[in-house]
Order: structure tokens, then C-alpha cells, then sequence
């Protein structure tokens, strides 16, 4: 009742659930087995050049990079606006359910009707996220709320909402250090967080863009901190 509900009538799934599970999922074959250990070495090199000196492997390409950050928020930023906005506005597919008929809490087998009525306010709270995020607006304070609800949506949806968690909240953790990124509408601070908001913006983010080790090396190329 996960993903198959968007797009396949409930006697399609009846069909396919009955058949037998492919052979890739039953058991070890030539396939599966190169897949898993293709990741495992991709995974152990990858530690290994974190431990050896990554950041002294193409300099000018991690310059380069240093100075991209802030689009990779602006990135973030505009998915959780289509994310967010096709929750608030039921625009999500799903069968039997016509567009802007459903609102669903990020994603569209979350309906928000099958909790009642007196939950139908977090379809407006979605809707304002979005164009928070969208235009740049306290951001940090909207990646707050969203981790909010995505622990709300634990509650609510159970395990269903397992499925979504680990994507809402890993944006919700990212922008609310990093914050808006490049392409933001200014804002006076609001009072009483411009503490909270320095001490989110000094944490160690261990990326390939923005390195301690860089600093020293690049500075020029690294964003300032954004509110």
C-alpha cells in the first residue's frame, strides 16, 4: 500500500504480490553478489581517502567546488518547494484520487484525510514551507519546522512514514546548518537567534566543498554563512 498505490489499481498489486518474488531478491547470483561488492569496495576506498588525504587530490577541481556550495542548498531548497507544494496541494498521483482533491504529508500514500479533519492543518503549514523555501525565507527556522513534522509524521503514519523520514530529515539537518544557500530574499534576524544562528553556522560540515583543511588554502573560494 506504499508506492505501487500511486500509480497501479488495487487488482494489479493483488496480481503481482501473488506471483513469485525474482529470482534477484531470493537469492545470491552473479548480479546481486558484484553489486554487493562493488559497494563494499567503493565504501572502504571511500574511508580510506578520508583518512589519507582526500582534499590534496585535485586541488583546482576542489576549489572549484568550494565555490559551489551555496547552490547545493538552493538545490535542496527548490525540491522541498515541488515536494512540499504537491503535499499541500493533493498534486501527487495516486489512483482513484483526483488532483487537489487529497493533501498528503510528503508523500502521496500519506493522505492527510485519513487522520481527520483536525489534522488538515498541516497541509497549510506544508504550503508555507514551500514558498519559504522556495524564496529563501528563514530558512533555518523552516528547515526546524520540517524536521518537526517528519517526526510528527512518525506519529502519525507509523511506519509508513519509515519510508520518507531518513529524506525529509536529512534535508531538514542540512539546510538548518548550512541555511539558504546563494538566491535569497533578506530578512531582518529574528530577535533572540543571532547566537543560535552563528553557532549553526560555525559546525564542521565534512564535505569535499567546505574542508578545514581548505580554509587556509582557499578562502576566497568559501561562501560566507548565511542566515
Amino acid at each position: 500500500m506504499g508506492h505501487e498505490a500511486w500509480v497501479l489499481t488495487p487488482e494489479q498489486m493483488a496480481y503481482w504480490d501473488s506471483r513469485p518474488k525474482p529470482e534477484m531478491f531470493t537469492g545470491f547470483n552473479a548480479i546481486n553478489v558484484a553489486m554487493y561488492v562493488f559497494s563494499a569496495l567503493f565504501l572502504v576506498g571511500w574511508i580510506l581517502l578520508n583518512y589519507t588525504g582526500d582534499r590534496e587530490l585535485f586541488p583546482d577541481l576542489q576549489a572549484r567546488l568550494a565555490s559551489y556550495v551555496g547552490y547545493a542548498a538552493l538545490a535542496l531548497r527548490i525540491a522541498l518547494f515541488v515536494m512540499l507544494g504537491m503535499g499541500a496541494f493533493g498534486l501527487g498521483p495516486r489512483h482513484g484520487t483526483a488532483l487537489l482533491e487529497a493533501p498528503v504529508s510528503a508523500a502521496p500514500d500519506l493522505e492527510l484525510r485519513r487522520l481527520g479533519e483536525s489534522w488538515q492543518w498541516i497541509a497549510w503549514v506544508e504550503g508555507t514551507l514551500a514558498f519559504a523555501f522556495l524564496f529563501g525565507i528563514y530558512v533555518r527556522a523552516a528547515a526546524a519546522v520540517l524536521l518537526g513534522l517528519g517526526i510528527l509524521g512518525l506519529y502519525l503514519f507509523g511506519y509508513e512514514m519509515q519510508a520518507y523520514i531518513g529524506l525529509v530529515g536529512g534535508v531538514a539537518v542540512y539546510l538548518l546548518l548550512q541555511g539558504a544557500g546563494s538566491y535569497y530574499v533578506p530578512m531582518p534576524a529574528i530577535p533572540g537567534t543571532a547566537r543560535i544562528t552563528a553557532w549553526l553556522a560555525e559546525q564542521p560540515r565534512e564535505r569535499a566543498q567546505v574542508a578545514a583543511a581548505d580554509v587556509g588554502r582557499c578562502e576566497p573560494c568559501l561562501p560566507r554563512p548565511r542566515v
